[in-house]
């Protein structure tokens, strides 16, 4: 059941929706089902596991030159 990222054609409003199977999203605000899907980013949290933690390196999380609480 993924979460889908939408552009409502008819009002122009942004948002996401968890769609179930072979269902037909509409827009929360005008019920239209004019939409465009837009290409989502993701993340993943957690620690990551490798040999850069510890070593100097900051782990793939981090801005250049930082480094966060877990790979210091």
């Amino acid at each position: 059941m993924p979460i889908y990222e939408y552009k409502c054609n008819n009002c122009n409003k942004n948002f996401e929706l968890l769609i179930f199977g072979n269902e037909v999203p509409c827009c929360p605000d005008c019920k239209s089902t004019d939409l465009k899907r837009i290409i989502s980013v993701f993340s993943i949290h957690g620690i990551e596991k490798s040999p850069t933690l510890n070593s100097g390196i900051s782990c793939s999380s981090c801005p250049p030159g930082k480094k966060c609480s877990t790979c210091r």
